[in-house]
């Protein structure tokens, strides 16, 4: 006489299961404002004065409006 093989159960597999959904939400949650928190510290903590002072140059500025004016009658013109 042959018996199968005993497979171990355990619950907790099943009630993870079971419950997964509301507490992957609650622990996003969670996660999210301990991470939110976080932030805001280290936010607070940010010291401005020891950024440097750096100026905006734009790599392709817009043309000017004498620039538009000026380049329209040669693209009428093709």
């Amino acid at each position: 006489m042959t018996t199968s093989p005993v497979i171990p159960f355990n619950i907790n597999h099943l009630l993870n299961f079971a419950f997964a959904p509301r507490d992957v939400e609650k622990q996003v949650s969670i996660k999210a404002s301990v991470t939110n928190k976080r932030n805001k510290v280290e936010m607070e903590k940010f010291d401005k004065a020891k950024v440097k002072n750096t100026e905006t140059q734009e790599k392709n500025p817009l043309p000017s409006k004498g620039t538009i004016e000026h380049e329209k009658p040669a693209d009428e013109s093709q």
